[in-house]
């Protein structure tokens, strides 16, 4: 993600200026550079923009602190206004920060971090009130019948290599939990776009459902034909 598109994304979550976005992620950056380690600091640092790397200061020794505390440093740097509040500021910039580099790293520096950062960094399913519930259970229910699907055709796939079967299994174990990752992303960066994310994930499970069906019925015509 380039930098201005990140600056841009802080500041249509919260309804800042561009200024004082950019001066969110620089705030919430450094913050995080006290709480984990500066291995970890300077991995996340180097799949970032060089206009963010040349401005976070990297401490020798992390610091342990809470959620509310984090919070608290980066209102130091960048005081609340009426426009967004310090919490605000803070969850657009880690949302941004999820979008920005790859997952791996995200994982990296959520391990360091205590459960009370949870909820900013999409650890935790959000409560999604309504037709957005509704809706995650459709998308759950759909994700479960396309890997059950897959999974019956590694079961009578039997003429398949094992290193294929292992990819088939793979992808049929992997689809629930990208699913999942992709609705807590939407709860991070607002929930108003849980709807929109669900869509896309239930047709690409219907996708993959479909897929396993036609590959299934495939087999069973070389079979018959065999």
């Amino acid at each position: 993600m380039k930098y201005e598109e990140m600056v841009t994304f802080v500041a249509d979550e919260t309804g800042l200026s561009r200024d004082a976005a950019e001066e969110s992620i620089v705030a919430t950056l450094n913050v995080l550079a006290e709480r984990v380690t500066a291995s970890e600091v300077r991995d996340l640092l180097a799949q970032l923009p060089k206009a963010l790397q040349s401005r976070v200061q990297i401490p020798p020794q992390p610091t342990s602190f809470t959620l509310d505390e984090f919070i608290g440093r980066v209102e130091g740097i960048v005081p609340t206004d009426d426009n967004a509040s310090a919490a605000t500021r803070v969850r657009a910039s880690f949302a941004v920060l999820t979008d920005a580099v790859n997952a791996g790293e995200m994982r990296d520096i959520t391990a360091q971090l205590s459960d009370d950062y949870a909820e900013f960094l999409g650890r935790a399913q959000p409560e999604a009130p309504g037709v957005a519930a509704q809706i995650i259970g459709v998308v759950r229910a759909t994700v479960n019948r396309s890997a059950d699907a897959v999974r019956n055709t590694v079961g009578v796939t039997t003429d398949l290599s094992a290193t294929t079967l292992h990819r088939v299994g793979t992808t049929a174990s992997r689809v629930p939990d990208v699913v999942a990752h992709t609705l807590r992303r939407a709860g991070v960066i607002g929930a108003q776009k849980i709807e929109r994310v669900a869509d896309v994930a239930e047709d690409a499970a219907d996708s993959l459902e479909q897929s396993a069906e036609r590959a299934e019925s495939r087999f069973d015509e070389e079979t018959r034909a065999g």
